[in-house]
């Protein structure tokens, strides 16, 4: 069965269309720690909403990102990223998660250990005091065009999260402080 939550229906469009994107992911990914699972869906306002989800996730040009400074950041396959645009799918539906409170998706997702995070039980411990609302602000104002990235992965809201791909997975490899 799908649900739609209920304040899906403030005028906030950004927050509409992260939870409905996260909605649609989950559904189409399942929420098994990556397992895919077949989920009959029946019509409703997310399906209705599928190509808004696709312009938002689609973002024209992404690859020619630019910092704020004018510079442009390293290479994907620097960060040993394959698939670019399916990193940036992730990252928005990461930003959904935390923005949501849902700390068994962020877990599922993630490679212990992650900086200062050692453990499924590190994590939490020390959800509540890591991610404050000033720390889940920044991970949600993070502009995707504009992700730095290296030999570690990609970093987002300035060095908060690190992600990695591993195989056709991308995880959270490191949550500082």
């Amino acid at each position: 069965m799908f649900c739609t939550p209920i304040f899906l229906n403030t005028d906030n469009k950004k927050m509409k269309k992260i939870i409905v994107l996260v909605t649609v992911m989950i559904t189409l990914f399942g929420c098994k720690n990556g397992q895919k699972e077949k989920v009959a869906v029946e019509e409703s306002e997310a399906q209705k909403d599928s190509a808004a989800i696709s312009e938002m996730v689609t973002e024209p040009g992404f690859e020619d990102s630019i910092f704020s400074d004018g510079s442009k950041p390293a290479p994907w396959d620097n960060a040993g990223i394959s698939n670019p645009k399916a990193m940036v799918d992730f990252i928005k539906v990461f930003q959904g998660w935390v923005t949501l409170d849902q700390k068994d998706s962020i877990v599922s997702h993630t490679r212990f250990p992650a900086g200062q995070i050692k453990s499924k039980e590190d994590f939490a411990k020390k959800y509540a005091e890591i991610f404050t609302p000033e720390y889940k602000s920044a991970i949600a104002k993070q502009n995707t065009r504009q992700i730095f990235r290296n030999a570690n992965g990609a970093m987002i809201a300035g060095g908060k999260i690190w992600l990695i791909q591993d195989g056709n997975q991308f995880l959270v490899s490191a949550i500082n402080k």
